[in-house]
């Protein structure tokens, strides 16, 4: 694996800890009459982004299964929204922080109202990696449990509808059920070998495969896949980043009685929530219907198994750009790189006088992964990485 290159990619993840606002989670309305609407998404790194309308403005939403309804802190203020209650919310990386749960008289997407929903009011630029996405918040699961969605990946289009025969299910897909928690959120159990991970978080605001922790997966030792490590940071949530030790392979997944799936796996030293997510999510039409609490999964035709990578990642940090991850004997180790090392320069980009404006402008140079990418690192000096497959010998 001398060569290989290798980048980490950041998910933009949210997880609320909301079990004694369920009640606030309850309340909201919407269209009784029968429809069917569809709506263009971006996706970024395997997490979708669409447009949500309030009062005839047009904001910017991460559509994420993971999560209740979010809004940033400036859209309360511009909105003057209705505070219901403040609780404490704890995101994907462990951190807890009371938050103001609010009212939301009404939003629509593609010319349909949802009304009177509880959100959770955030302050989305903590995270430098949320605030290059500019979100201006979540469309989370207690509102999509009133309809029923169909995810189309490959084409970067949503569908949504009320009409519980509105979806052709393909002789090949694969039905998953699904349970909710307090938020909405969908759970579903798998079966590694012998291993039962119970309720993982169906979430589409991962853009991992399988997200899971050391001590609830089998032992890797002799696992005959090939297998990545690296150190650093791997994942942000609201609050930041935590650093972490993390494998990845490609791993047999039972999904249901009848199918199995080989699946990218990412262990975790830490303990922490399963998550499948969007690397695995890509390459299906993927339908939602929480009357029936189950999710479909119709196979497209030309599944994608492109994972172009770097030996390393970058992260923003204190008004600096440091190597936020670097994957065991990649060569950007070879070359001498390690996690929190000053990154001076990358292609024309001078780091150092950082600030976020040029880190958004260095993720989109890592999202390109088309052109090869030079890194000067302090006392290090500039380094070009090519864009190659996971796992490629």
């Amino acid at each position: 694996m001398k060569n290989k290159a290798f980048l980490l990619a950041f998910a933009a993840l949210f997880l609320a800890s909301c079990a004694s606002s369920s009640k606030l989670f309850l309340k909201g309305n919407a269209p009784t009459e029968t429809y069917a609407a569809e709506m263009p998404i971006q996706l970024v790194s395997n997490i979708i982004i669409m447009p949500l309308e309030i009062n005839g403005k047009t904001y910017r939403f991460l559509f994420d299964t993971g999560a209740p309804m979010v809004i940033s802190e400036e859209l309360k203020a511009e909105l003057q929204c209705k505070r219901v209650s403040r609780k404490y919310v704890t995101d994907s990386q462990g951190v807890r922080n009371k938050q103001d749960y609010v009212q939301l008289e009404k939003v629509s997407i593609a010319g349909h109202s949802f009304e009177n929903l509880t959100a959770i009011a955030v302050d989305l630029n903590k995270s430098a990696v949320l605030r290059c996405l500019q979100l201006d918040g979540i469309i989370g699961a207690n509102l999509m449990r009133f309809a029923i969605w169909k995810i189309d990946y490959e084409n970067q289009k949503i569908y949504f509808t009320n009409n519980p025969e509105g979806y052709e299910i393909a002789e090949n897909a694969i039905e998953m059920n699904f349970e909710t928690k307090a938020t909405f959120t969908p759970t579903v159990d798998l079966q590694l070998d012998s291993v039962w991970l119970k309720n993982v978080t169906f979430d589409t605001g991962s853009g991992s495969g399988l997200s899971v922790s050391k001590n609830s997966t089998p032992d890797l030792t002799n696992h005959p896949y090939p297998k990545l490590t690296s150190y650093g940071y791997h994942s942000a949530g609201i609050y930041g980043s935590a650093t972490d030790s993390t494998t990845y392979t490609f791993y047999p997944v039972k999904l249901n009685e009848e199918t199995t799936s080989e699946i990218l796996l990412s262990v975790s030293n830490k303990r922490g929530k399963s998550l499948l997510g969007g690397d695995f999510f890509k390459n299906y039409n993927v339908i939602l219907n929480w009357d029936k609490k189950q999710a479909v999964l119709n196979p497209i035709e030309n599944p994608s198994q492109e994972r172009l990578m770097l030996g390393f990642s970058a992260m923003y940090q204190n008004d600096t750009l440091i190597v936020g991850a670097v994957v065991e004997n990649s060569l950007a180790a070879e070359l001498g790189f390690a996690f929190n090392d000053v990154i001076e320069q990358v292609n024309h980009v001078n780091c150092v006088e950082f600030n976020h404006e040029k880190y958004c402008e260095v993720r989109d140079i890592f999202a390109d992964k088309k052109n090869p990418v030079t890194v000067h690192v302090r006392n290090k000096g500039a380094h070009t990485f090519m864009w190659v497959n996971m796992f490629e010998e």
